[in-house]
């Protein structure tokens, strides 16, 4: 399966993952999401009183087309990308139950849980839409409205987290690769 990556963030992460995930993997523009057959991997900052243009962009196509949604549906993993700073901001609502997310270190406890990556990947999925509900707002759009318009365009959505540590290197590529594998099992209608 090829892969899409529609990048709403300011960050480097969209290369890293392009690298990461074993597919190939081009960045494309939001107009241009794929049909069925390939997957899209769309990448939103996880903290941001104001969202850069390009997640702006980014959820006003996906809102465009949850409005009337394609017959095909492409496979969507929504990977929320967060920066040292983002992390700092985030970890108040977050509380100790999220904490090892932000901190990078949830995916090697969660490989370690699991029988293969595509489980621990689908743990670790419904964690970080725990972790995101507790983040009620994104740039002023409620998280709970992104998740509505995801799920009008592809039911079975499944969402991840990278984590940029202070040093500049991406931290869990492999599970946003993982949460990849597992949208392009689950069934597309």
């Amino acid at each position: 399966m090829s892969v899409a990556i529609l990048d709403g963030t300011d960050t480097s992460a969209a290369d890293t993952l392009r690298t990461a995930l074993g597919t190939p993997a081009h960045l494309s523009a939001p107009e241009d999401l794929p049909g069925a057959g390939a997957a899209a991997l769309l990448l939103l900052p996880a903290h941001a009183p104001v969202l850069p243009t390009e997640a702006l962009r980014l959820i006003a196509v996906l809102e465009s087309l949850a409005l009337n949604p394609p017959g095909r549906r492409t496979p969507l993993v929504l990977t929320w990308v967060a920066t040292p700073a983002h992390r700092t901001r985030m970890s108040y609502a977050a509380g100790r139950n999220h904490a090892d997310l932000l901190l990078g270190k949830h995916w090697t406890r969660e490989l370690a849980h699991h029988r293969t990556p595509t489980a621990a990947a689908a743990c670790r999925a419904a964690r970080v839409r725990e972790l995101m509900r507790a983040q009620p707002r994104l740039g002023g759009i409620p998280v709970t409205t992104v998740h509505r318009t995801l799920a009008t365009l592809d039911p079975h959505f499944v969402e991840a987290l990278c984590v940029q540590l202070p040093d500049g290197t991406w931290h869990s590529p492999a599970a946003v690769a993982a949460a990849v594998g597992l949208r392009g099992s689950a069934p597309s209608g």
